[in-house]
């Protein structure tokens, strides 16, 4: 058996559109692609409201992709745009940290590993935890992204906690700073 992009597409679309019978192409292309059904199944969710369902979803297929090296990556990056969506809207702020921690490992071969990091980044940012948000900011150590958001609130993090890395995380600032003004 082989991929059937075109049942995927259907049932991508039903689930944007909130519609029950993506159910129908989803179970189809399950035995296919099950990580694609997966990620179809937290979208159709997520869009329906019913985010229980929508985080456990994304957990199985997360998990998944620590050890499939061959899922579509156009639809890994709307799993993990998918994970975002459901961390900020969903009511619950326990969704938010069960699907920071199922991003907690790499995928295989470590695709998409930023977009995982900084999806991670943003739910421990929405959720305001300093100790999450230390965890995420870690995961980006030494060789952190040069981007003047990051480095700001890598600071305000490091320097709350107290962490031997404020004084880096003060010079790596200043620095980006005044390359800007170059």
């Amino acid at each position: 058996m082989s991929r059937c992009p075109e049942l995927l597409l259907l049932a991508e679309s039903l689930a944007d559109a909130a519609d029950e019978e993506a159910l129908v192409y989803i179970e189809k292309q399950r035995p296919l692609q099950p990580a694609e059904a997966q990620v179809v199944t937290a979208r159709l969710r997520w869009r329906q409201g019913r985010w229980e369902e929508a985080a456990a979803a994304l957990e199985a297929v997360f998990v998944r992709y620590r050890s499939d090296p061959w899922p579509l990556p156009a639809l890994m990056q709307r799993a993990i745009e998918v994970a975002q969506a459901v961390a900020r809207e969903a009511p619950e702020k326990t969704l938010a940290r069960r699907l920071y921690q199922a991003l907690s490992e790499s995928f295989a071969v470590y695709l998409l590993n930023q977009s995982r990091l900084r999806c991670r980044l943003d739910i421990a940012l929405d959720l305001g935890d300093r100790e999450l948000l230390k965890d995420a900011f870690e995961a980006f150590e030494p060789h952190v992204p040069w981007q003047r958001r990051f480095l700001e609130k890598r600071l305000d993090c490091y320097r709350h906690l107290a962490d031997p890395r404020t004084a880096k995380a003060e010079r790596d600032l200043q620095q980006f700073l005044q390359e800007q003004v170059q």
